[in-house]
């Protein structure tokens, strides 16, 4: 359990060498704590990419010089970890997977775990049980129950929350949030001042390697050439082959820019990716209404601790978008919610990470998160049919029940779920 704010806590923060977390791991030092600067390395970028075909670190720490540097100037111990073993194992080997299956993949979301892992190992190691992050996020703490949620920080705007969508739950106790009440202007404002020409935001910092036109040739580097498995474009509403690929793992599920083989014709520029088959290596071509829906169905990570007897209505994060979403939740059983959105929405991208929040405003709360796992044709029958039954059961109760009371139950389960 987290201390008072009163106390003086010996804290381990996690340091990018941006704003950030500077000025987090600053606050908590003017507040009298004993502060120790933590940088990653998570790889070498040569060795990773040999022959510079890749140009991304992202939001990784390139420079772990400038990072103890940055702890010099602010006055706290600077520690290194080596990182590289968590992020093969954890991003790069799922990356592949899911590259070579036709899935999105949610990178912030792994390589965001994988930091708050290894900070919370190098914290057992150091003997030191709390630990800081510069991310914009609450940890909000449920008197009830005594369990933690991530919450929405006080700049609704800059939420980043969802990037901590993979974490234990439990390690919410353990971790304090320094710029959850603080505007990101503010933040800026004051890094400026404690360290001059500190870097702001994304300026001058490599993309994440995801979005690398080369991520291709990563792939089938690093994988077997028995899983590189050619095969056809197909247009998917009249099965009609339009040209021939070398691999899955070049497409995204809404590219329009149809890479094909070299000496083969171009593709007819109005279709885009729409989905994918590949168990018959086909990547399957349409149009954009294609790719439209209103319901999807996703894989859950933590719905042991709500209610999952009636359906929810909620706020709902998709990806790296960081607008939320009206919808309403069913809950098909304890693994899997079929989320239907109030409006239709463009691309919903099997594999990718999705967060339910209580709310859109400063305090809400992520009820859960998980990852998409269908989003072609959802059928709600089974989850309705539920309803009939729920219903009944409700009307062949004992007569001693209150038939007022068995009214009120039965209008309450059809306004939720009809």
């Amino acid at each position: 359990m987290k201390k008072s704010n009163k106390d003086v806590q010996t804290i381990l923060v996690g340091m990018s060498g941006r704003v950030d977390s500077t000025v987090a791991a600053y606050l908590l030092k003017r507040q009298g704590h004993n502060v120790i600067g933590l940088g990653m390395s998570f790889f070498d970028h040569k060795i990773l990419w040999p022959g510079e075909e890749m140009s991304g670190q992202g939001c990784h720490v390139d420079d772990l010089e400038k990072v103890k540097k940055i702890c010099d100037q602010i006055g706290i111990p600077f520690y290194a970890a080596k990182a590289d073993k968590e992020f093969n194992e954890i991003v790069l080997q799922e990356l592949k997977v899911r590259k070579l299956s036709g899935k999105s993949m949610s990178t912030c979301v792994f390589c965001n775990y994988v930091k708050v892992k290894v900070l919370f190992e190098k914290a057992k190691k150091l003997g030191i049980e709390i630990v800081a992050t510069g991310h914009y996020a609450k940890a909000i703490l449920d008197t009830r129950t005594n369990n933690y949620s991530l919450g929405i920080p006080e700049e609704v705007s800059h939420d980043q929350s969802y990037l901590l969508a993979k974490i234990d739950k439990k390690l919410l106790g353990n971790m304090l949030f320094p710029l959850a009440d603080i505007s990101r202007d503010e933040v800026i404002k004051l890094g400026k001042k404690i360290i001059p020409g500190i870097q702001v935001g994304d300026h001058g910092r490599p993309p994440c390697f995801i979005k690398d036109p080369n991520l291709p040739k990563f792939i089938e580097r690093n994988v077997s050439i028995g899983l590189l498995k050619p095969g056809h474009l197909i247009k998917k509403d009249d099965k009609t082959i339009v040209g021939d690929h070398t691999g899955i793992h070049h497409y995204y599920l809404g590219q329009k820019k149809i890479v094909t083989p070299p000496g083969t014709p171009p593709i007819d520029g109005a279709l885009m990716v729409v989905g994918f088959d590949v168990t018959k290596a086909e990547v399957l071509l349409g149009h954009e209404t294609e790719v439209i829906s209103s319901t999807a169905m996703m894989v859950c990570n933590d719905l042991s601790i709500i209610d999952i007897s009636t359906p929810s209505s909620v706020f709902v994060r998709i990806g790296q978008q960081n607008q939320k979403l009206k919808a309403k939740v069913y809950y098909k059983n304890s693994n899997y919610a079929i989320i239907s959105f109030n409006e239709e929405i463009d691309i919903l991208k099997l594999g990718e990470c999705i967060s339910v929040f209580t709310g859109d405003g400063c305090g809400d709360t992520v009820m859960f998160s998980g990852w998409l796992q269908n989003v072609d044709f959802v059928d709600l029958s089974d989850v309705l049919a539920g309803v009939a039954e729920k219903i009944k059961t409700l009307e062949e109760e004992e007569e001693e029940v209150d038939e007022d009371e068995k009214k009120e139950r039965i209008v309450e389960i059809k306004r939720f779920y009809l």
